[in-house]
């Protein structure tokens, strides 16, 4: 895990952990909250959560959906997120494979 995905990862998990019951004593991650851990048990359970609560980008998502889309020479869908409704304005102008490698959030 690059240190980009594992601050993301960690960002995510510590969301997550807003919703304990304080039943710390009992939980897997004990010792997370607190900064008790060594920087290698603190790596190996934010890589552990990661697998096991997958972010799902908008490209993951868009293709889970359109598999045999055509792609651009960076891997990302030829169309813009706006175009296709599932975003409202550009949030990195223009710069189409770091806005689908996004996570994906469903309008609502």
């Amino acid at each position: 895990m690059d240190a980009v995905k594992y601050f993301r990862a960690k960002d995510e998990m510590l969301k997550d952990f807003q919703s304990c019951v304080n039943d710390c004593k009992n939980c897997k991650y004990f010792g997370f909250c607190n900064g008790k851990l060594s920087q290698e048990e603190d790596i190996a359970i934010v890589n552990q959560w990661s697998k096991e609560q997958p972010i799902i980008t908008y490209k993951e998502k868009f293709l889970e959906i359109l598999p045999n889309v055509r792609l651009d020479p960076y891997g990302s869908p030829e169309i813009c997120l706006i175009t296709l409704g599932w975003i409202e304005k550009c949030p990195l102008l223009g710069n189409y494979e770091s806005c689908w490698n996004r996570e994906y959030e469903e309008l609502g």
